[in-house]
């Protein structure tokens, strides 16, 4: 029934049926489509504004590393899971790839990427509030987004989570008239297909965010029924359309890959490492509460809040049926709270603002909402939710504040770089610009460490662009993290498809095979050993244990000799192998 909707009414029988009418046409945000595009292009304006001022110029070696070199290896023809090891979907990594192929190779055309789409979350987050709150809640609603998607810093930089968060937001708004009677299959598929884009992300949240919006259509047609027999037929038709949404994004994508690639990469990368070694590689303790880290205390808020969410539907029963205001609030209540709560148990293991971004959204919107719900209800209610609106708005403050803080000692923000003096003496006794690639400073200065330069720029000159170096530890048999972020600076490929390192993987002696294995086979010339990594660790997980495993330290220590040093960073070569400079010729071109 192309071009039509379908609008839920409930029949003398109290059975729930589908009346056609002709559509409006579909808008897939229609609840945004009635308000000003002026007044979203300046919340949108004022959030990129604040966000790109308070950007940190450093880097996180590992997390935005292993971002940018994935889009790197994607690039260059190869396969997530089948030719290098990711524990996210290939989402992130195509987008960057795209973008790097239209405007260049540029840390900056990254940073921008991100902050757009942070500041389209603190929009979209706005404009959600608007709809159900009044405009002052929803202005403040923005504020706090804003905070809490500015305060984790550098580990959030290109995290996959930040455009999973805008498609869950969105799809989650386009689902809502559900609850009010509302079923446009355009609208559904819409939704779906929004939840196809996060499961091609992050497989896991793709999976939690199906549920999650799946019950709550069950909720919505139960809402619509008069009777206790659920209709399982009123919930197929609706249910239907949304599924094929998610199936039309995201299975031609996972047949693409079947054709290229064998399943089982795939499985050990997402199901069985996982499965086994997750929680004990990564594990965190609960985060404490005291004066330094009071924005800990948001952490704990999503579960509370979700339930108060919960608690509208008995205040919905208690009230009476039917569509309306009331009936559209519980709705929404009923959806964020879930996704508060789902959410948050995805960021359990290593629980942080970093890992908690997912849950700390959708719970500030939930809260705005109960507000304003709440100011009909009894006291003790509104107290309640005051009082945990208080202390969102005061973490999220705080957890700013404290990453203003970071920046200003650090002289890392864009805002300080733009009121300095044209290249200040702390910059140039800190950072050797001269021979740098384009990578690090088109469009900005970034603060890249003086050390990490020079080793770059020894590699940019005694190594063809096609050739793979292989950056590791000083020891593999205990492992936190790794410096990633220098394959793509220097643009050479890892010589391994096993570059990103985890606890619990390049410690084991099978994959230690596998590496040696690879190495071996390109003859690869140069390895850089990076001590800051190895001296890190959580002694509350195994990144603190050694396996006992050396056999890719031995294999290094008997084929590779050192011949320069970068501060800490070791340059090793291959016995036998020549270090003379690269001469450019036409093929490198």
């Amino acid at each position: 029934m192309t071009g039509e909707f379908f609008k839920r009414r409930r029949s003398t029988s109290g059975a729930v049926t589908v009346t056609a009418r002709p559509s409006l046409g579909f808008r897939l945000l229609s609840g945004l489509g009635r308000r000003s595009l002026l007044q979203f292009g300046v919340v949108f304006l004022f959030a990129f504004v604040f966000l790109f001022l308070g950007m940190d110029r450093g880097f996180d070696y590992y997390d935005e590393g292993l971002i940018l070199v994935g889009a790197m290896r994607v690039a260059a023809g190869q396969v997530p899971h089948r030719d290098f090891y990711a524990n996210y979907g290939p989402g992130q990594f195509y987008t960057l790839a795209a973008l790097f192929h239209l405007f260049g190779r540029y840390i900056f055309v990254e940073r921008m990427y991100d902050l757009t789409v942070r500041a389209s979350i603190v929009t979209v987050a706005y404009g959600i509030a608007k709809s159900y709150c009044r405009t002052w809640i929803a202005v403040c609603t923005a504020i706090v987004c804003g905070f809490w998607l500015f305060s984790p810093g550098l580990p959030s930089i290109s995290y996959p989570i930040v455009p999973i968060l805008l498609f869950s937001l969105v799809g989650s708004k386009v689902l809502l008239p559900v609850f009010e009677g509302k079923v446009a299959w355009q609208r559904m598929v819409g939704a779906g297909a929004l939840t196809g884009l996060v499961a091609l992300f992050r497989y896991d949240v793709g999976a939690a965010l199906a549920v999650v919006q799946t019950c709550s259509i069950g909720i919505a047609v139960w809402f619509m029924q008069s009777s206790r027999r659920p209709d399982w037929r009123a919930a197929a038709s609706v249910l239907l359309p949304y599924w094929i949404g998610i199936t039309v994004v995201f299975l031609p994508v996972a047949l693409l890959y079947l054709s290229v690639a064998p399943i089982h990469p795939w499985v050990h990368d997402i199901l069985l490492y996982p499965a086994k070694y997750y929680v004990r590689s990564r594990r965190l303790p609960l985060p404490r509460i005291y004066w330094r880290a009071l924005e800990n205390m948001a952490l704990y808020l999503p579960i509370p809040v979700g339930l108060l969410g919960f608690f509208s539907l008995f205040v919905h029963r208690h009230e009476g049926q039917g569509p309306g205001k009331n009936q559209r609030q519980t709705g929404f209540l009923i959806l964020f709270g879930l996704l508060s709560m789902v959410f948050y148990f995805k960021g359990l293991v290593r629980i942080s603002v970093n890992q908690m971004l997912l849950a700390l959204i959708p719970m500030v919107l939930t809260l705005a909402v109960l507000y304003e719900f709440s100011s009909r209800r009894g006291i003790w209610l509104r107290r309640t939710i005051q009082w945990m609106m208080a202390i969102s708005i005061f973490a999220a403050t705080w957890s700013a504040l404290k990453e203003v803080r970071v920046l200003h000692l650090y002289h890392g923000s864009v805002l300080e770089e733009l009121l300095s003096a044209p290249e200040p003496a702390s910059v140039r006794s800190e950072i050797d610009w001269r021979g740098q690639p384009d990578t690090l400073h088109t469009g900005l200065w970034f603060l890249y460490s003086p050390i990490h330069s020079k080793l770059v720029s020894y590699l940019l000159g005694h190594t063809r662009p096609s050739e793979t170096v292989f950056i590791g530890l000083p020891r593999h048999d205990r492992i936190l993290n790794n410096d990633l972020l220098t394959y793509f600076v220097a643009g050479r490929l890892p010589a391994t498809r096993w570059s990103h390192f985890d606890p619990d993987l390049q410690t084991r002696a099978d994959i230690q095979r596998q590496m040696i294995h690879e190495i071996d086979a390109q003859a690869v010339r140069f390895i850089v050993l990076e001590p800051e990594f190895d001296q890190a660790n959580e002694p509350s997980n195994d990144s603190s244990k050694s396996s006992g495993v050396t056999l890719l330290d031995d294999y290094i220590r008997a084929n590779y000799h050192p011949i320069q040093m970068f501060g800490d960073l070791s340059l090793l070569l291959r016995n036998g192998a020549s270090a003379a400079p690269h001469q450019a010729g036409p093929a490198d071109q």
